[in-house]
């Protein structure tokens, strides 16, 4: 596989993002998610950037950015309690931060490459600490 196609599959992930996807998505923000509220906002409009970035990257390298496809696990997230979905999204945090731990390291070959993916991998990992602060049992709903 090489670089473009690695940049792509980091694209892809990107564009299936669960933070983008509850943001457009009507979910309930009761007042004990408001502050995880603040994040999920945050964090999809980092998701966007990110996307910019690694489509730009590719092209710039002379690659074609994979498609977005249209991600219908998360088809259902309409009208519940974000406090409900946070485990999920932790989850899917924690999976984008070790995609991109494995990746980062087969970039060497582009520099560039490998210095916005380190970047945007720090940023995940923020975001994942961040998510943290709001971790509760995903059994049942936070209230």
């Amino acid at each position: 596989m090489d670089e473009i196609d690695l940049l792509n599959e980091l694209l892809s992930v990107e564009q299936a993002n669960y933070a983008a996807r509850l943001v457009e998505s009507t979910v309930y923000v009761g007042s004990d998610s408001m502050q995880a509220d603040r994040v999920v906002e945050r964090m999809a409009r980092t998701n966007r950037e990110h996307c910019e970035q690694l489509t730009d990257l590719i092209l710039d390298l002379g690659g074609s950015p994979t498609p977005r496809r249209f991600d219908t696990i998360t088809a259902d997230l309409h009208f519940q309690d974000l406090a409900f979905l946070l485990p999920r999204l932790i989850e899917y945090q924690k999976g984008l931060v070790a995609k991109y731990e494995e990746i980062v390291p087969r970039l060497s070959m582009i520099p560039r490459a490998q210095s916005l993916a380190a970047r945007i991998l720090e940023r995940h990992q923020r975001d994942l600490s961040s998510l943290g602060a709001f971790s509760h049992s995903s059994a049942e709903p936070i209230h």
